[in-house]
């Protein structure tokens, strides 16, 4: 039976808040809610009598972030997390900027290094591995496709920001004189499995449906594309090596947090198979009665 891990933690450096963290028992297949306080106040073990007051950020559920005080997820077959991240709240300056940072969905970590690929204006940031960039005037961040540490086909997913800025894609705009902490997702796309059971022949259907719509309606045109970039993924992962093959063949010399990269993108891969299925069968139902 799979565990859950259900835990608050700092942003950004992970720390437990408290003492509370638990491991829950689920069920494959199931979905559970949780809902996070908005603040939490625990007390300062360094200073008796006083206390410290988190404010909350966001949830990743299985990889998945949400601003939201309640999430839902649904439980895969293997282990999984549901994180509720906070911001230790005291007094602050009054100044502005931007604060960036790299997180691995799957990790469920800040990664060492900036999101930064570049800065218009570029005098706004000082380059390198530098993560704040000034507001001086109005920015514009853009953020890297890939960073290292995240798990085998990590990419950037999106902006998570708090306060004042607007993403557009992997390009932040904010303000002059704006403030905000934002956070580049970096995550392993979900995509099917094209060599799953039954996936080709759903392709075979959909083209042949596609052959006999009335050829001035211009759907076929974006479902015919779908064919074909589907046809080509197909051949390239027949032509390589089956992934789970060497997955398995390379758990021994794995440590832990390239296990749970592994693992969180085969069940990534698992969720999105049954999802793809349902859309091609849909849609090959909903084109033939035409």
């Amino acid at each position: 039976m799979p565990t859950l891990v259900r835990s608050n933690r700092l942003f950004p450096n992970h720390a437990q808040i408290g003492s509370f963290s638990e491991t829950i028992p689920v069920v494959a297949g199931t979905t559970v809610s949780f809902t996070a306080d908005q603040l939490l106040v625990v007390a300062d073990t360094m200073h008796p009598g006083q206390f410290l007051q988190y404010s909350f950020l966001f949830w990743n559920a299985i990889g998945n972030l949400g601003s939201g005080l309640s999430t839902t997820m649904t439980i895969p077959d293997g282990d999984s997390i549901a994180t509720a991240w906070y911001r230790q709240v005291g007094p602050g300056g009054t100044g502005f900027g931007v604060s960036t940072y790299a997180f691995s969905n799957e990790l469920d970590l800040v990664l060492p290094t900036t999101p930064i690929a570049s800065v218009t204006p570029a005098a706004a940031w000082a380059g390198g591995n530098a993560t704040g960039v000034a507001t001086t005037s109005a920015v514009q961040i853009t953020s890297k496709n890939t960073v290292p540490g995240t798990p085998p086909g990590g990419a950037f997913d999106q902006w998570f920001q708090f306060g004042n800025g607007v993403p557009a894609g992997n390009v932040l705009s904010v303000p002059a004189k704006g403030s905000s902490l934002a956070i580049a997702s970096y995550r392993v796309p979900d995509r099917p499995d094209l060599r799953y059971p039954g996936i080709l022949e759903l392709v075979n259907a959909l083209e042949n449906v596609i052959k006999r719509i009335d050829p001035s309606d211009p759907a076929p045109i974006d479902l015919a594309r779908l064919v074909g970039q589907i046809r080509t993924q197909l051949a390239a992962q027949q032509v390589g090596s089956d992934e789970l093959t060497q997955i398995v063949a390379q758990i021994d010399r794995m440590d832990a947090t390239q296990m749970r990269g592994a693992l969180a993108e085969l069940q990534s891969k698992t969720r999105r198979i049954d999802a793809a299925t349902k859309l091609l069968n849909d849609a090959i139902k909903a084109q033939g009665t035409r």
